[in-house]
């Protein structure tokens, strides 16, 4: 192979370089993050084009301030991944995917960090009732911009953002009023609707192996937390911050060396830091936590727990 041949080799190889490449003396111009979505809804498949038709990616810098939106195509919303590339400058961000923002969704922004950013219904002040909401999806995730440029990958993983209520009313007669040929509904009404989100965050970041695991969670008595497995099983939590923390933990644990998940238990009673109580269907059984061993006694289920 001659010298001359050699050489129009390597022109030919250098050509798409300068088409497609960054050059260093203008970096702003390359894009260093490549972005893909994941919604799982309760299982392990993503499941993403079958819930998500819509995202708007929100840049954030450290001190909560919008640098950028950005609209997301369909051609990116696949259950397979495809990856949506962007450009930032270096430096901290976090990226927040909201998904399904419609004419029923509003983004507030302002203060002086992340955590006072929300959604919400853009007249939810107004005193006739909402006509509906949006099925939202939020997702986050952190990253860190070099000085120097390299393409990032990075998966954000959606979770659900709205709320779903069925209400079953019995034995209340419907209201009554003279020269009306049909009654008028009741008005029921869900206060604070997000007003534990932050606190169960911080209680499931002591167990993250165990949130996956979850199908919900209940604020009994303003005072402490029930979860609700996929697989059935309510674990009560003792009131107070740090017991809550704590219990979940250990029941994290147990799970972790003995399975208790999964098993058949209906609920697992942690109120007492003292006792951790089984209850079956048709027996009651309580576990020394300790020795892992289980010792019952026949008696018929009791009643919902009272808080």
């Amino acid at each position: 192979m001659t010298m001359k041949l050699i050489q129009k080799i390597i022109g030919l190889m250098l050509v798409p370089a300068l088409f497609t490449g960054c050059i260093k003396e203008d970096m702003d111009d390359c894009m260093n993050v490549a972005v893909c979505f994941q919604y799982n809804a309760d299982g392990q498949d993503n499941v993403l084009q079958n819930y998500i038709h819509d995202i708007n990616l929100y840049t954030f810098t450290t001190n909560g301030s919008i640098h950028s939106r950005i609209p997301v195509g369909k051609e990116y919303l696949t259950n397979e991944k495809r990856f949506k590339q962007i450009q930032l400058p270096a430096g901290n961000y976090s990226l927040v995917a909201v998904a399904n923002a419609y004419d029923k969704t509003e983004v507030k922004t302002g203060g002086s960090s992340l955590e006072q950013i929300f959604i919400q219904h853009p007249q939810w002040q107004n005193s006739a009732a909402l006509s509906g909401q949006d099925h939202n999806y939020l997702g986050r995730c952190d990253l860190q911009i070099p000085d120097y440029h390299t393409l990032q990958e990075v998966t954000i993983q959606l979770f659900s953002a709205h709320i779903d209520a069925y209400v079953e009313v019995h034995g209340l007669q419907p209201p009554v009023r003279s020269g009306e040929a049909t009654a008028p509904a009741y008005r029921i009404s869900i206060s604070n609707a997000n007003a534990q989100t932050k606190e169960l965050d911080n209680l499931l970041s002591e167990a993250p192996a165990l949130k996956p695991l979850l199908a919900g969670a209940t604020w009994v008595g303003n005072r402490r937390w029930d979860l609700r497995f996929q697989s059935g099983e309510t674990l009560s939590l003792p009131e107070g911050e740090d017991g809550a923390k704590k219990a979940l933990s250990n029941f994290a644990r147990m799970d972790g060396m003995n399975r208790l998940l999964g098993r058949g238990i209906v609920r697992f009673d942690m109120r007492d830091p003292e006792r951790f109580v089984l209850k079956l269907p048709e027996k009651k059984a309580s576990l020394d936590a300790e020795s892992g061993a289980i010792q019952s006694k026949t008696e018929p289920s009791s009643g919902g727990d009272k808080g």
